[in-house]
Order: C-alpha cells, then structure tokens, then sequence
C-alpha cells in the first residue's frame, strides 16, 4: 500500500538588479537625506541668526570667500552643502543682497565664469567676529 505524498510548490519572484535603478534610488536617498539635513540646521541657523546677526553657514560663506573669487560650485564645496539652486537661494542671495558678497560678473548672473567675493561691508562684519 502505497501512502499519498502532498507536494508544495513554492514559486519566488526575484527582481533582476538593475545598477542604474539601484543609483538612482541611492541618490533619491542621499537628497533627501540632505533636505532633512538642511531643514534641521535651517531652524538652528534662525536662532542663531537673530542672536549673531550672522547665521553660522553666513559666517563660513564669507570666510570662504574672504581670499580669492569662488564659483558657487567652490563656494558650496568649502562649506559642505550641495551646490544647487534652493542652496544658493537660501544662503549666497541673501548675502548679495545685503550687500556682504558681490558677483564678478553682475551684469550676467548666471555666467558659468561668474564668481562670488567679499565686499568691504562682508570682511568689515567678518573681522568684528574675530
């Protein structure tokens, strides 16, 4: 007499790597990452900001820039930030604007030679802190 045998079959679905889907979701997470970074500090920088004057990344720009004319690329680099345009917005335009930082080349902005450099009032407000 032969005894009845019950079989399972297990089917398993493996999706195939695909090296670029696998960068580009690394890089979804890096930015991220980044923008939870950067909106953290952002509060932090606020306060600080309204007891100094002077947000702490304000302070590193204009240091960066207190030597030589950097590009923006530079500029970001030295401070540790992304160089993209809510960057530049949120940090290096308010400098320009108050005056603390000038463009080499104003009349074209988005000039790929342009660089930024600190003004008399930029190194006047950045000497006062040393």
């Amino acid at each position: 007499m032969e005894e009845g045998r019950e079989r399972l079959v297990i089917t398993l679905h493996i999706e195939d790597h695909d090296p670029a889907k696998h960068q580009e979701k690394h890089q979804e997470h890096a930015e991220k990452r980044q923008e939870k970074h950067e909106e953290e500090n952002q509060e932090h920088e606020k306060h600080e900001e309204r007891l100094s004057g002077l947000s702490p990344r304000s302070h590193s720009i204009l240091a960066a820039v207190s030597g030589e004319p950097l590009t923006r690329a530079e500029v970001f680099e030295r401070i540790g930030l992304h160089s993209d345009s809510r960057a530049h917005a949120r940090h290096l335009t308010p400098l320009i604007e108050a005056g603390l930082v000038a463009m080499t080349e104003p009349d074209t902005p988005r000039v790929r030679t342009q660089r930024y450099a600190i003004t008399d009032a930029g190194r006047a407000l950045l000497d006062s802190f040393r």
